[in-house]
């Protein structure tokens, strides 16, 4: 798992074992707050810790779609059959002649008000480079 601090070359056992580690880590970290989540909003039982939830979404097959581009990252060969690579989506819907004619998707400039200044900022000067990590939570989003 790229979050193990393994060597990237390391293959094999170690590297397998490796992803439910991270799994049990991360759900570990995380438990009390989807667990309070599962209880006052789904109105669902929690779940257990010492039932391996890290990796329950695994154990079940539960469908996982990573959102990037399979031109920048491809879908490695080991990943399993209910894990799939969709590409970027879009806040702009597409037409059915769209989807059936991909010469006519063509980014497209957003017209939203809101975003008025960030484009006037981003016609100033030379497009900027953005590294996102999706996960991240920003507290205070207006500051």
């Amino acid at each position: 798992h790229p979050m193990s601090g393994l060597n990237n070359e390391q293959i094999g056992d170690k590297n397998y074992r490796s992803y439910s580690v991270v799994d049990q880590a991360m759900w570990l970290g995380n438990a009390s707050m989807i667990n309070s989540w599962r209880r006052k909003t789904l109105q669902l039982r929690p779940i257990r810790n010492g039932t391996f939830a890290g990796s329950l979404l695994t154990r079940l097959r539960v469908p996982f779609s990573y959102m990037w581009s399979p031109a920048f990252v491809p879908k490695p060969s080991d990943w399993p059959d209910f894990v799939r690579v969709v590409g970027a989506f879009s806040a702009h819907p597409v037409s059915k002649t769209d989807a059936a004619n991909p010469a006519n998707n063509e980014p497209r400039t957003p017209h939203n008000k809101a975003l008025a200044p960030l484009m006037a900022w981003l016609e100033q000067g030379e497009p900027p480079i953005f590294i996102g990590f999706g996960s991240m939570v920003i507290k205070k989003p207006e500051a």
